[in-house]
């Protein structure tokens, strides 16, 4: 548990941001049409980078798994999908969108492309026999 610390951390900002008022934002944030879904894009973004470190953390591997990029995957379109039905049911000065669940997507396939960039597939060593 302690390799997924960071995005727990994370997931519980990302729930207290999309679940406030818009009102209770800062006034001096500069506003314009697709902030919201580019805030839910990095949300994601970061989530996806920390669930993806944790799980390599948890493993000790070195390079990512296809197994893992489907956790993460899953687990974020989960959380996607959690934040806006409590957007839908709960607070009713925000509004559940499917927009929204689409920009959590995307951000958590930014974020799961930009690890495998960063941290690669490496193939296994084959071992040649001489």
């Amino acid at each position: 548990m302690k390799h997924f610390i960071w995005a727990i951390l994370w997931a519980l900002i990302v729930l207290l941001l999309t679940c406030l008022p818009m009102e209770s934002t800062v006034e001096k944030v500069p506003k314009f049409e697709g902030m919201d879904k580019l805030v839910h894009t990095g949300f994601f973004f970061v989530f996806s980078i920390l669930l993806c470190r944790g799980f390599l953390s948890n493993l000790g591997a070195n390079s990512i798994q296809i197994s893992i990029f489907f956790k993460v995957l899953l687990i974020s379109l989960v959380f996607a999908l959690f934040t806006e039905f409590l957007q839908y049911t709960c607070f009713t000065y925000r509004s559940g969108d499917w927009w929204d669940v689409f920009a959590d997507s995307v951000g958590t396939g930014m974020g799961l492309f930009a690890y495998l960039v960063l941290v690669g597939i490496k193939p296994k060593r084959m071992v040649v026999e001489q």
